[in-house]
């Protein structure tokens, strides 16, 4: 069982996000932007972080960035729904472990973070 951080603006995705990975037996924590999730992440360590890029107040490359100040190892998934490689470049060069594309089919979804979770060992 890991215990996961999944930060995502649209309250509808996180929930099902949310309930999908939690019946697979993980814990699961929500957070609706960037702020709040390095909060939560001051609180506790989470076994992995999915991040939306486009959050309210800051977006998730800057968090990721002070995510990786503070923590180089977890693993830190970008959620994006543009394609663009320049993207994909600077947020795997700010520490992405992987990158997701919106609108993530439910099976990629599990199977990266459950890949992500065991190579890291947690």
């Amino acid at each position: 069982m890991a215990y996961l951080l999944i930060v995502e603006d649209q309250p509808d995705l996180r929930a099902v996000w949310t309930e999908a990975l939690t019946l697979l037996g993980n814990r699961v924590q929500g957070a609706a932007d960037g702020n709040e999730a390095l909060r939560l992440m001051e609180e506790q360590p989470f076994d992995l972080v999915m991040l939306d890029i486009n959050l309210p107040r800051r977006n998730g490359l800057e968090v990721l960035k002070d995510i990786r100040s503070k923590d180089p190892i977890t693993p830190v998934v970008i959620v994006t729904s543009t394609t663009d490689p320049s993207l994909v470049r600077t947020v795997v060069a700010a520490g992405a472990t992987d990158v997701l594309f919106k609108p993530v089919p439910m099976d990629s979804l599990i199977d990266t973070i459950s890949r992500l979770v065991r190579q890291s060992g947690r």
